[in-house]
């Protein structure tokens, strides 16, 4: 999230007088920026974070037109009034003070990217985990079927086997 918003800053800023143009690449920077971070979820980690195929006008079920538009209403916000407001903020805190809040939201923000690597790491290993013993209570749930099945017919066999082999020895 952090990311998208610093990257709709950085690139959006200079079009901040024409609210449509804002809007409008606002919903292209973000969709473009959601539909690539599933994609390298799916290729990296082998699992899919959020899944939009139930919506319609969605993309593989990454993106949707729906979070498209909310993307482009919440760019022309944070470019019009949400950084402004900010950036006002910011100029009023003294240099040194500033650049000590930097450090630490820098370190932050490596702690935080950190455990959400090692997550999505133990994410991908549980879900591996539990689809293989969802198999695996599978096969053993049709072993038990076929074994009990099996038990069942083994006397109709037995019988039919004998019937069999009694016809044979009477001619």
């Amino acid at each position: 999230m952090l990311f998208g918003a610093l990257t709709i800053l950085y690139f959006l800023s200079p079009w901040h007088k024409s609210v449509l143009l804002l809007f409008i690449s606002g919903m292209l920077v973000a969709s473009l920026l959601e539909y690539f971070g599933g994609y390298m979820m799916e290729k990296i980690f082998k699992i899919k974070l959020w899944d939009y195929s139930d919506y319609k006008y969605n993309n593989k079920g990454r993106v949707c037109l729906k979070n498209s538009i909310m993307f482009g209403v919440l760019a022309v916000l944070l470019v019009l009034y949400i950084n402004p407001a900010v950036v006002e903020f910011i100029d009023s805190i003294d240099f040194k003070v500033l650049s000590y809040l930097v450090s630490i939201a820098m370190i932050i923000a490596i702690i935080d990217t950190s455990f959400s690597v090692f997550a999505l790491i133990d994410i991908k290993k549980i879900l591996h985990e539990t689809i293989e013993a969802s198999h695996i209570k599978r096969v053993k749930g049709s072993y038990k079927r076929s074994k009990a099945r099996l038990h069942k017919a083994y006397p109709k066999m037995r019988v039919a086997v004998s019937d069999r082999i009694n016809k044979k020895n009477k001619y």
